[in-house]
């Protein structure tokens, strides 16, 4: 699921590429995928999921959420990283200020399956009467 953050975005938007250079692409693709799904996990219920054309302020929270995992598998030294834990609350308390609707982004779309955000209320879906005559 990593449709939302390029290897080559981890490397611009996430961290100095100095700083993960000890790990292979395929541990940066599997830290891609995880913050992604983390990511999809907080927003899904607001906006439809993949977004294929995410706002680059969405890619740089979800590059550093794929850092802190990546450093975090490493293991962080607690002064040294700090920015990096830093870094990573503040992209939660982004994704949760998309779920709590208070940060809208351009391009999302509410989920199809979301019936209960109407207007009008809430729906109640039922099968149609069956009447005897």
């Amino acid at each position: 699921m990593a449709d939302l953050l390029t290897l080559d975005e981890l490397e611009s938007l996430g961290v100095n590429p100095v700083a993960i250079s000890d790990f292979d692409d395929t541990q940066k693709e599997l830290a891609i995928a995880a913050a992604v799904d983390e990511a999809y996990a907080w927003i899904r219920m607001v906006t439809t999921v993949p977004l294929l054309d995410a706002p680059i302020a969405l890619k740089a929270h979800v590059a550093k959420i794929a850092v802190y995992h990546l450093l975090s598998a490493r293991g962080m030294d607690p002064v040294a990283d700090r920015l990096v834990v830093e870094n990573y609350e503040r992209a939660l308390r982004f994704l949760k200020g998309i779920q709590d609707r208070k940060i809208q982004l351009p391009g999302m779309q509410p989920p199809a399956d979301n019936l209960s955000d109407d207007i009008a209320g809430p729906w109640v879906l039922s099968d149609p009467p069956r009447w005897e005559v």
